[in-house]
């Protein structure tokens, strides 16, 4: 079982961590500089999102080892959470109350302004 975690260290800032077996073991990931690094999502079995600072979108085709930046947001704020419920159609939210969908796999987003703030957890519930 395979897994992908982000993590802010005092040292080295934000780092990116994989595991293969469940997490009884972790090694660092790929470099950081094109992802956010806030939250990563699993879309497939190789194809990542991860939303971050400045509300940064990354997409990653190869199991996170490269990072594509698909979508800048607002410098200072944050997205904060990704899930997707196959490759073609996802969430991101943000600290500003706006929800961003994808049904094209990122390359494009729409949004939808809440009101509301901070939303920090996300999830499609599995089809049947």
């Amino acid at each position: 079982m395979i897994g992908y975690a982000t993590a802010f260290t005092n040292s080295s800032g934000f780092q990116t961590y994989l595991t293969t077996d469940g997490g009884d073991t972790w090694t660092q990931g790929a470099s950081s500089a094109n992802m956010g690094t806030i939250a990563v999502g699993y879309a497939d079995e190789t194809t990542l999102f991860s939303t971050g600072n400045n509300q940064v979108i990354s997409k990653s085709v190869d199991s996170g080892n490269t990072w594509t930046i698909v979508r800048n947001g607002t410098p200072t704020f944050v997205n904060l959470e990704v899930a997707f419920s196959d490759v073609e159609n996802g969430l991101v939210s943000g600290e500003d109350g706006e929800l961003l969908v994808t049904h094209d796999s990122g390359a494009t987003w729409s949004s939808f302004s809440t009101g509301y703030h901070n939303f920090y957890g996300l999830h499609y519930k599995e089809r049947e």
